[in-house]
Parts: structure tokens; sequence; C-alpha cells
């Protein structure tokens, strides 16, 4: 556990945001504060599987367009979607998110890869 001092001011206690994405925690993550006489303890609200569901189709509509399907699969470190083009049985890629529900850019398939990869399924069919 790390230890930091932080002066109280007007405003309250503000944590640095080095220290904090450290641990996962990027800029609009949310958290949960859980305080008694013995401290404050801080735990990311982790999104459930629906939330990463909703996450996924809200990248791939903007970045792909809207007749795609996913797949949620959670593992212990990530969460990882496949992407399948409408009536396609193979996965046209996979995206990966954090645990606190931020897009992996470097672990996932970019939109060009997956659009390319659609249209040679398509042509194929």
């Amino acid at each position: 556990m790390e230890k930091i001092r932080q002066v109280i001011n007007a405003d309250g206690l503000q944590i640095p945001l080095p220290l904090v994405s450290r641990y996962g925690l990027q800029p609009g993550a949310r958290v949960t504060l859980e305080l008694d006489e013995h401290g404050i303890h801080i735990t990311p609200v982790l999104p459930n599987r629906q939330d990463i569901e909703n996450l996924a189709l809200q990248y791939l509509l903007t970045n792909l367009g809207d007749a795609v399907t996913v797949q949620v699969i959670a593992e212990k470190e990530l969460w990882w979607i496949d992407v399948y083009g409408a009536g396609l049985d193979i996965p046209l890629g996979q995206l990966a998110f954090s645990l606190t529900g931020h897009l992996l850019p470097g672990q996932s398939t970019t939109p060009e890869v997956m659009r390319k990869t659609a249209i040679s399924a398509y042509q194929d069919k």
C-alpha cells in the first residue's frame, strides 16, 4: 500500500492523477469512497458485462457502423469483445477493455482492419 500526505483544503481532499493512474484509474473513472473512523478506502466502480457491451457498441457505431454484433468475454485482467459483422460467423476482430472500462487500443483490432476483414468476408460469402 502506498502512502502520501495531503492537506485537506476548502475544496476537500485531492489525490494526484499520477498516483491514481498507477492503479489503472484515469480521468472520468468512477470510484466508491468508504469512510469510517479508521480511514478512507477507495475502490473503482467496475463496469459489468452489459456496461462493457454498451461501451463496445458505442465505439463500433462511431468508428465502424451499426451492422455489427458483439460477444463479451470476461477474463481475469481484461474484457475481450469479439466483433462480428451482421450475418457472419467469424469475428472481424476483437476489442480489449480494461476492468475499469477503458478501451485498450494497443490490444484491440483497429476499425480499419475490421472494415477490410468485413469486406473480404462478405465478398467470399
